[in-house]
């Protein structure tokens, strides 16, 4: 783990490894989101909005809460983030319960 005082090339490059894969993620995920939902695509594209529009308004207020004198509030902002991000996959998905795919006819 980084300490707190890890210079800009540290902070640079473990972001850059954080951030580079949201840009395969994000849209694999739409499309198979919306896979799942083809009678109400509005609605659920209209969601993924929303929540993409309220995380990206709730990370940076994170990330400044103890001012910028350290990277700790970024590190665990992302921590924060990708935890919620778990649960809700595990809460919604529910991977371990075996169902027919809907799409399967």
């Amino acid at each position: 783990m980084l300490p707190a005082h890890a210079g800009l090339p540290w902070i640079a490059a473990a972001l850059f490894l954080t951030v580079c894969p949201v840009g395969l993620i994000l849209p694999t995920t739409t499309a198979l989101c919306l896979q799942r939902a083809p009678h109400a695509a509005g609605s659920a594209s209209a969601l993924l909005g929303t929540t993409q529009f309220l995380m990206g308004a709730l990370a940076p207020a994170l990330a400044g809460l103890d001012g910028e004198s350290t990277a700790l509030p970024m590190a665990w902002s992302v921590l924060s983030l990708a935890m919620a991000a778990a649960g809700c996959f595990l809460a919604l998905c529910r991977p371990w319960r075996s169902t027919p795919d809907p799409l399967d006819h």
